[in-house]
């Protein structure tokens, strides 16, 4: 990047010339590679911890004989969470609630007409 920095007192010193310090840039395809391979590592400890937590959450919901069920809104592009009764298997709530999901996607869509995307 910088092969020299000057110094306050007018010296520079050439960071290329010290020993050890002849590196390679990494290739960028090699970069990409490690990249996929931390977020896709990221994304597997990432659902383990949530479905971690969900059983946890839904063992204590056990006692109330409700039960928690994670969903994804493709409109909205968001997770929710509905509380269901386990006898009768009905969606108590919705967390968030139907109208906010459906408020979110009706608002990205009307981004979409003000904001013109170049395909």
């Amino acid at each position: 990047m910088f092969d020299s920095i000057n110094r306050m007192d007018g010296t520079t010193i050439d960071w290329s010339q010290l020993p050890g310090n002849k590196k390679t840039a990494p290739k960028d395809s090699d970069v990409a590679a490690s990249y996929e391979k931390d977020q896709a590592k990221l994304m597997e400890d990432s659902k383990d911890k949530l479905y971690k937590e969900l059983e946890k959450a839904n063992n204590q919901f056990d006692a109330l004989n409700h039960s928690l069920r994670m969903k994804f809104n493709e409109d909205a592009e968001q997770f929710y969470v509905e509380v269901v009764d386990v006898q009768t298997r009905e969606v108590i709530d919705s967390i968030p609630a139907e109208y906010v999901l459906e408020l979110a996607a009706k608002l990205k869509d009307m981004v979409g007409f003000f904001i013109d995307e170049k395909r």
